[in-house]
């Protein structure tokens, strides 16, 4: 059967070319029927082979040796007559396929006969439709008609694909091929523990991705790659732990995402970069709710303690979901934008939205200086009578120390084996030089059954256990007046040791006369 010649416009183009014509169809489990023409009558039988080869043409979907097995096959048309019949037998297979895939039947002589002079190459098309497809996607894209009716044409044409309560519990991972006009997709209330790899890489138009009420349990970092047009996410009421660093990473569409109802405690760093026109968030009902985002202060240029002037920008490590504006103060010193030939005390600092810094600013000043990001507030913003931005809260970090190291730790000791006597190590000499006044020691044992640590005076004291034998890891951490800290550790060996107080118990539980 000759389809119609049909007129198609390539995307942006003007231009009007043919669409492909098949010279035969079939379905999946079908037979594509070849009229073969001789053109005129001869007086002997002519023979001829034919065999099944790939469609040349990039523009149309090829079919494979799981569509055709690679047929092939002899005949003949009688004397007399000019005409005779291919049938080539179309396999059913269960994969997902394009809608409608082609390949070549070509015949050439057999034996002694002349060339032919005609055609000797047909198309033939295979009907996929949506047959093969999870049994909901199959139904909604046939509209109530055969799942073979749907052609590429019509599934590109698809805008909106709604299983809202359909009791879905797995997608495969081509259900969605073919759907490159899709800008919706509805598949709340469902029973689905997660997505295939690569479902949604055949919708880049998508717009609305709804797939609250379900059970999801993670979504890996990829899942949403390509959906640069993604307006709406909603991903409530599902079971999502733990969301993967990057997961909106190229989302600079999104506008209104909902992850309140899951089991999130905690939101990864980045997890906003890149979201820069997000109008509206909900994170409660989650066990990390409110969730915080923290404004901090970073030195950008070096370590904190390098000379200056310095570059310090405001961060929010997880991203900013909306524009963050802090006051920095400098305490001890001037702060000035990059710029700005003037230095003052504060200066406004704003976080992006879908960014992870502000704008640098530079630090100046004699001695230590103390940064520090005032308390931000969140948008005012109303949705439905509620806030948009539902289970967050912003905070200020802690304060960034310039121009002044924290206290270092010198060379760790190298005690010899615990036999007795406790190991005394003065606490100076756990310290550079100049570090040691003024600094706040903790000590403690990683195993106090083999040796136990405390302080007396200005001495660590470390003593083996009564009847020990082993390792023990020591930690000691001093911590300066402007509550910065640092740690040290190493082990000491504690040897097999009774005390002299055992040996004398001893001794006399050995002499005769009364006990």
């Amino acid at each position: 059967t000759e389809a119609p010649l049909r007129c198609a416009k390539p995307a942006g183009s003007a231009q009007c070319s043919p669409a492909p014509t098949a010279d035969a169809e079939a379905m999946e489990g079908g037979v594509a029927r070849l009229r073969v023409d001789l053109g005129l009558p001869r007086d002997a039988p002519t023979a001829f082979r034919w065999q099944v080869l790939a469609d040349a043409d990039p523009a149309t979907a090829d079919a494979d040796q799981g569509d055709h097995g690679g047929a092939s096959g002899e005949g003949s048309i009688r004397a007399g007559e000019t005409r005779a019949e291919i049938e080539v037998p179309i396999l059913d297979d269960d994969a997902i396929e394009p809608a409608r895939e082609w390949f070549v039947v070509a015949i050439e002589p057999a034996g002694d006969d002349p060339p032919a002079a005609g055609r000797t190459r047909a198309r033939v098309a295979v009907q996929e439709g949506v047959c093969d497809r999870t049994a909901a996607v199959s139904t909604a894209l046939s509209r109530g008609a055969s799942c073979a009716t749907p052609t590429p044409a019509t599934l590109a044409a698809v805008r909106s694909l709604a299983l809202a309560g359909g009791g879905v519990a797995a997608l495969r991972q081509r259900d969605l091929l073919g759907l490159s006009g899709l800008t919706s997709l509805n598949l709340r209330r469902n029973a689905l523990q997660q997505l295939p790899d690569g479902l949604l890489t055949a919708t880049p138009r998508l717009q609305a991705l709804l797939l609250g009420g379900n059970r999801l349990t993670s979504l890996p970092a990829h899942t949403l790659a390509g959906l640069a047009a993604l307006r709406e996410l909603e991903l409530s009421n599902n079971a999502l732990a733990a969301l993967a660093p990057g997961l909106f990473e190229g989302l600079s569409a999104l506008r209104w995402l909902r992850l309140d109802g899951n089991l999130l405690a905690e939101l990864p760093d980045g997890l906003f970069a890149g979201v820069r026109n997000l109008r509206s968030l909900r994170l409660d009902r989650n066990p990390g709710a409110p969730f915080t985002l923290r404004v901090g202060v970073q030195r950008t240029d070096a370590e904190p303690w390098a000379p200056g002037p310095a570059t310090v920008r405001a961060t929010v490590p997880s991203g900013a979901p909306f524009a963050i504006e802090t006051q920095l103060s400098a305490h001890g010193g001037l702060l000035r934008e990059a710029e700005a030939a003037a230095g003052a005390s504060t200066a406004s600092a704003m976080v992006p939205a879908g960014g992870t810094a502000s704008m640098a600013l530079t630090a100046a000043g004699i001695g230590t200086v103390r940064i520090e990001a005032a308390m931000p507030a969140l948008p005012a913003t109303i949705c439905d009578g509620l806030p948009c931005w539902r289970g967050l809260e912003l905070a200020a970090g802690g304060p960034l120390l310039l121009f002044s190291r924290p206290p270092m730790a010198g060379a760790i000791p190298t005690p010899e084996p615990l036999q007795g006597d406790a190991l005394r190590l003065p606490l100076a000499s756990l310290a550079l030089e100049g570090d040691a006044g003024g600094l706040r020691w903790t000590v403690a044992s990683s195993d106090e059954s083999v040796a136990t640590a405390r302080l007396d005076g200005d001495q660590l004291v470390v003593a083996p256990a009564y009847a020990a034998e082993g390792v023990a890891r020591i930690e000691a951490a001093a911590t300066d007046a402007h509550g910065r800290s640092v740690a040290i550790a190493f082990d000491v060996q504690v040897e097999f040791y009774w005390p002299p107080a055992f040996w004398r118990k001893a001794l006399r539980a050995l002499a005769p006369g009364p006990r």
